[in-house]
């Protein structure tokens, strides 16, 4: 029985390490949580670092892991008696954390799941599938047949965006770094990729050109910069440009003229607030459809490879690796018990 520990902030090579024997003590509104399996996101290296978010700070010790799925075991004496022998998924509300044999979590934060899903797949179902899903249904009504332009393409939310957006009939423009990633999401559902590469100051038009008289609905923004510029030229007038993340830590650059004339609108998106603040039954019900869409096969994120909790050291330096073909994960059935 283990979990990985953050004892300070600072990188992950320095600041965590592997504790054998936990304090797994129950409060009375919690449940204890046998993992199946934890993904691994650039996110939860961040948060160890102290470069996330303000809004997110963790109390030291602390166990480290964003998301994963699981089986409840035990339940406290206030928690929900139902739950226990539910296969589940951990909300990414930073309460708990995923890399451990077992884990304590408050029973809010556990949703349950079908039991014919993919271990892998659950395990990566609370933060970028979730995350595709707000964007393509908070802020307008998609129709088939409407479009959506968005510029990380072959990331992960970018991923489920376009597998969502196919299964609902809403097309797809999405932009990427490398040519070689064009075909991978064509087969995937794309309808439309343009590739920008450096000094590819002509993207607005080209992205106009293969529009033809077709406009964007909505244009989701994970880079910051100039590309949700580009993308915004062909937004519907009063349409918005939701930005979920920045890659590149620069603010949006939308085109003042597009702004003012057309009346555009910048917002942003962060899962987290929707987690914080939405209704208990709106949430069940997102991710019980997501999960569905799993089993179904429809959301699918590839997975390069798997680690036993004891080589996170490995694990760590392979989720960082630039241009992965798939997600690193934890998997908590290989012996590593």
């Amino acid at each position: 029985m283990s979990q990985i520990i953050l004892k300070e902030i600072g990188p992950v090579s320095e600041s965590v390490y592997l504790e054998p024997n936990p304090d797994l003590t129950l409060g009375p509104a919690d449940v204890l949580v046998e993992m199946e399996a934890a993904g691994i996101n650039l996110t939860d290296f961040r948060l160890a670092e102290g470069t996330y978010t303000e809004r997110v700070r963790p109390s030291l010790p602390s166990v480290l892991g964003t998301e994963g799925v699981g089986r409840v075991i035990e339940a406290g004496t206030a928690a929900d008696p139902s739950l226990v022998g539910r296969r589940i998924i951990l909300l990414p509300n930073y309460l708990q954390g995923t890399w451990a044999d077992r884990t304590v979590a408050p029973a809010s934060s556990v949703i349950p799941v079908g039991e014919k899903a993919d271990a892998h797949q659950l395990a990566l179902l609370a933060v970028n599938p979730a995350t595709a899903y707000g964007l393509l249904h908070r802020y307008a009504s998609l129709k088939p047949g409407d479009w959506i332009g968005q510029d990380m393409g072959n990331s992960a939310v970018g991923q489920n965006v376009i597998a969502l957006a196919h299964h609902a009939g809403v097309r797809t423009l999405s932009v990427v770094r490398r040519e070689e990633t064009v075909k991978q999401l064509l087969d995937q559902g794309a309808d439309l990729v343009v590739v920008y590469g450096d000094g590819g100051d002509d993207l607005r038009d080209r992205i106009a050109d293969v529009l033809g008289d077709t406009i964007f609905r909505l244009v989701f923004d994970g880079v910051g910069g100039p590309v949700a510029g580009a993308l915004a030229h062909s937004l519907e007038f009063g349409g918005q440009v939701i930005s979920y993340s920045s890659l590149t830590h620069t603010p949006v650059a939308v085109p003042a003229a597009d702004l003012v004339y057309r009346e555009l609108g910048v917002r942003g998106y962060w899962l987290i607030n929707w987690i914080r603040t939405a209704p208990r039954p709106e949430i069940e019900a997102v991710y019980t459809e997501l999960a569905e869409l799993v089993e179904q096969g429809i959301l699918y994120t590839p997975v390069e490879e798997t680690f036993a909790l004891a080589d996170y050291r490995t694990a760590f330096d392979r989720a960082r690796k630039p241009q992965r073909e798939g997600k690193i994960l934890f998997h908590f059935q290989n012996g590593d018990r």
